[in-house]
């Protein structure tokens, strides 16, 4: 048999097992429910007719500005005992800025660096300094968690986010993806049995491996997330000059319901 018909034969498996796959991929869809999709769709959704539903999003939003309020109460408490900070925001802004753009730089070199023969054998990368996390928020304000606004976020190769009103570039109203890390920690909870993720602690992780707390800064970020012996591989990119306290209301409370 010539090499010809062997990939011919293989090319011939390898599409029988696709359509096999793929219409278990189709029979599957058509009869399972996503749950917990449905559930955060029902639970946020503003127009909901649901009374049950409605009385738990007043609730909560009460809850809400009380905890923000308690939140902001002791921030300004702790605050008006601090030291100033030496470096001033507008002075941090520009560090980081720079910072980044090294960051960035320094991955773009080591990539280059790579693909060339014999570089895994050169001891001239080996000894490399270690490269510090860019720490230190803007000084003046925010009173809770940083949480970025995402443009995108993948875990494990899938997409993490709902559809939801939103308005295209001429401002007119249409389905939009939302990212967040309320839904990546919601989804790791309902799969890995006594996990409690937050999404704070997505957001600590990403911007740990991003080296600065702005996201927005870097040309996206790359992670892995470990919990319960469970590993979760995430992509995450964020919008730049986006409100880093963006986020779900009730990112905090779904995450650990």
């Amino acid at each position: 048999m010539s090499n010809s018909e062997v990939f011919g034969a293989i090319r011939e498996m390898i599409v029988s097992q696709t359509n096999e796959a793929n219409s278990i991929a189709e029979e599957v869809k058509k009869s399972r429910v996503d749950v917990n999709k449905l559930v955060h769709e029902q639970r946020t959704d503003e127009n909901t007719t649901d009374e049950v539903v409605k009385a738990f999003q007043t609730k909560l939003a009460q809850l809400d500005a009380r905890r923000e309020k308690m939140i902001s109460d002791v921030t300004e408490h702790i605050k008006a005992n601090l030291p100033k900070s030496e470096m001033s925001d507008d002075v941090y802004k520009v560090k980081s800025e720079k910072y980044a753009e090294l960051r960035k730089g320094i991955k773009s070199t080591l990539k280059l660096a790579e693909n060339i023969p014999g570089y895994k054998d050169s001891d001239a990368f080996k000894d490399l300094p270690a490269l510090k996390t860019l720490t230190g928020a803007t000084a003046g304000t925010g009173t809770g968690v940083k949480r970025p606004r995402l443009s995108y976020l993948s875990m494990n190769g899938d997409e993490v986010f709902v559809m939801k009103d939103g308005k295209d570039e001429a401002g007119n109203k249409t389905q939009v993806k939302s990212y967040t890390f309320t839904l990546a920690a919601e989804k790791i909870n309902s799969a890995v049995k006594g996990a409690k993720v937050k999404p704070s602690d997505l957001s600590a992780a990403a911007f740990e491996s991003a080296g600065t707390d702005d996201l927005s800064s870097v040309d996206g970020v790359e992670f892995n997330y470990s919990v319960n012996g469970s590993e979760f591989a995430f992509k995450v990119s964020a919008t730049a000059n986006a409100s880093e306290d963006e986020a779900d209301s009730t990112d905090e409370a779904t995450a650990t319901a």
